[in-house]
Formats: structure tokens, sequence, C-alpha cells
């Protein structure tokens, strides 16, 4: 179950687009992790939280707060999380977690539940059985040299028919495998950007078609000239200064290239929210 974030109403509550799809629901006491794409293709794991259920305005509340990178300059803020993509996923974890002792009587390892929980279940120790759940049970023969990594996941079938679970023996994560094509060069002199992507599809159409091509141009184009100027700043490379002066020129050369109104309007909103996002950035530091 998961669902997309509409807003962020403050540093402890989400609107969502949807709390249920078909018979899943999100629900008081549920573990969930809210994760954006800057988080994901860093390859980082998102943020659990148990959360406080609000049906009306399809709200989410919980403790602690989101950490300051994840959130906007102020509140409330829709775009922030569209342009981020930020969303929440349901585990379906909670209460006690049990391993098998050699007898393969249950013992108790963690709960869930209890005061200061992580919502986390820590992987086991080499040999050590997790039971999880109707029969399912899972252990690691090894984490291999690297560990594992956020993200990685296994697949196998449980059927209902026969009652019967597929068994996976020495099996490797099946992913998540991220794939990385050059975007752009952004040169910090000049404050250009220069798009590296093909588009497609390719040049030509009526005129609603280049305008959607133009629209698409500009979000990506300026998105990637935001986040690199961000992590400039982030590493100490820029200056708050330089790296707002920087942000200016280089969505001011996207918008020149791209003359419609609603390219224009999509560099405005990334424009002002970085400037948000700096300005937070000189209050924190």
């Amino acid at each position: 179950m998961g669902s997309r974030v509409a807003s962020i109403i403050s540093r402890t509550e989400l609107e969502l687009e949807t709390l249920s799809r078909d018979k899943l629901h999100f629900n008081i006491g549920d573990w969930v992790e809210i994760i954006d794409d800057v988080r994901e293709l860093s390859q980082a794991p998102g943020e659990m939280r148990r959360i406080t259920v609000i049906d009306a305005p399809r709200r989410i509340q919980f403790t602690p707060a989101l950490p300051t990178a994840m959130l906007p300059g102020s509140f409330p803020d829709s775009v922030f999380s569209r342009v981020r993509h930020l969303r929440v996923r349901r585990w379906d974890q909670k209460g006690q977690v049990f391993r098998s002792d050699p007898d393969g009587m249950p013992v108790q390892v963690q709960d869930l539940d209890a005061t200061g929980s992580t919502g986390l279940i820590a992987v086991p120790a080499a040999g050590v059985t997790l039971l999880l759940e109707n029969g399912v049970t899972v252990s690691f023969a090894s984490t291999g040299t690297a560990g594992f990594r956020a993200g990685d996941y296994w697949v196998f079938a449980a059927r209902t028919a026969d009652a019967s679970v597929e068994i996976l023996d020495g099996a490797p994560p099946r992913g998540i495998h991220h794939h990385y094509a050059r975007l752009g060069l952004l040169d910090v002199a000049a404050g250009t950007v220069t798009d590296c992507r093909n588009a497609w599809p390719p040049r030509g159409g009526d005129a609603s078609t280049g305008d959607r091509l133009a629209l698409g141009s500009a979000i990506a184009g300026g998105a990637i000239a935001a986040a690199l100027i961000e992590t400039l700043f982030d590493k100490g490379a820029l200056t708050l200064e330089e790296s707002r002066t920087v942000l200016d020129r280089a969505l001011r050369n996207v918008s020149l290239h791209h003359q419609t109104d609603g390219a224009r309007e999509a560099v405005d909103i990334i424009t002002t929210l970085m400037r948000d996002r700096f300005s937070a950035r000189r209050e924190t530091r």
C-alpha cells in the first residue's frame, strides 16, 4: 500500500492523495516509510514513522519530525512534494518479532510496538531464522562483503490453493538496479546548463505536442540545475550567495530556451522553491 504526498502540512503532518486502495488502507499504528527521489536514487533509506490517521482530510501525523533536507522552507507546501516525488509506503510489520531456537520454539527478539522502537526489524546474524507470518521464515547465510543495500528485495510465491511457499535457497537480491545517463552539464561560472538528453518523441508535430515537450524539458532542465547546485552547496564548493546567484543564472537560461507559458511557470516554481530552501539553510547554519 502506498500513496503520493499531495501536500506537506508541517514537519510532522502530510496530506496524501489517497488513504486506501482496493481493500488496503493506512491505519492508526501502521509503520510507514516516507521517501522521495533524492533518497531513493542516492540508495539511501526512507524515514520510518508510526502514524496516526485523520480520514477526512486524508492526513497522517507522526513523530519525530522529518529531517530538514526532506522539507520545504515553509508550510503548507504542495509544490515541494510534487517536485521531489515524495511518497509514503506502508510496511506490514508490527508487534513482537520472533526467531526460532534449535528446538523450533519461538523466541522473541524485538517488539516493534515498544516505546522507542524505530519500526525496523534488525537483519539477523548468519544462521538465525526469523519467523515472519503464516509459516514463512527467513534467514541469511551471509550478507556478503559489501553488506545489504537500501532497497534490496526478494520475491517468492505463496499460494493459498495448496498452502505452499516457494523456497529461495542462497538467492541474491533481485534489485533495486539503477541505471544512469548523463542528463546535463552545469557550467558554474557561466550559470548555464547544456542539455545532454535525446528528446523523445522527436521534435515536430502540432503546437500542443511542442508545448508539452517544452514544459517537460523546462521542468527537467530546471530540476537538474537545482539538484547540481544544491549538491555543490552541501559539499562546500559554493557559498550560500554563490549558490543563489548560479541558480538564478541557470534557471534564467533554461527559461530563455523554453518560451511557452507553462515552461516559464515551471521554472518560476522551481526558482521559488530553491530560494526558499537556501533561505532555510541560512537559518539553520
